[in-house]
């Protein structure tokens, strides 16, 4: 009787772990420019210009060779804080200095819009950052929330 209960007790243990294994989030390998066209409605890039390589490691200090993929878009205007970030890491390590730096900028910015702009101040305080695997979004938008699920939605199977 003893044994039966083990061999049963054995048995649930191996289909729980089965099934936790397949709860798992899988990540497929997406370029970001397939991300950029899953998540271009959403983020309403058609009014944005898309950044230079120049213009990140000005505003980020990050250099768009050391990563596998980058799109940064926004707006010229100075008045205007929408912003797409999207990073395609060669190693989930690098995510860490990435995200110390976007957070840093976003700090900044949110001090300086704090006090004369209230509706950029409104999307900095609501935008997104998160790494997921080996990709890196940041979104200040009225639609972040919308950006983040299609940007997931995107990597993963």
């Amino acid at each position: 009787m003893l044994l039966k209960i083990k061999e049963i007790f054995v048995l649930v243990c191996l289909v729980a772990f089965i099934a936790f294994i397949n709860l798992q989030t899988v990540y497929v390998d997406v370029s970001v420019e397939d991300i950029v066209d899953c998540v271009y409605d959403d983020a309403g890039l058609a009014d944005m210009k898309e950044y230079s390589a120049t213009k990140l490691k000005a505003d980020f200090g990050l250099n768009v060779n050391d990563y596998k993929g980058v799109a940064y878009y926004g707006y010229e205007s100075v008045m205007d804080c929408e912003t797409l970030l999207i990073v395609c890491l060669n190693d989930k390590s690098q995510g860490d200095a990435i995200i110390e730096s976007i957070t840093a900028k976003r700090e900044e910015l949110t001090k300086l819009f704090q006090s004369y702009a209230p509706d950029q101040y409104e999307l900095l305080r609501n935008s997104v950052l998160v790494q997921k695997d080996k990709y890196i979004l940041y979104i200040v938008s009225e639609n972040a929330k919308e950006v983040e699920a299609e940007f997931v939605e995107c990597i993963t199977e």
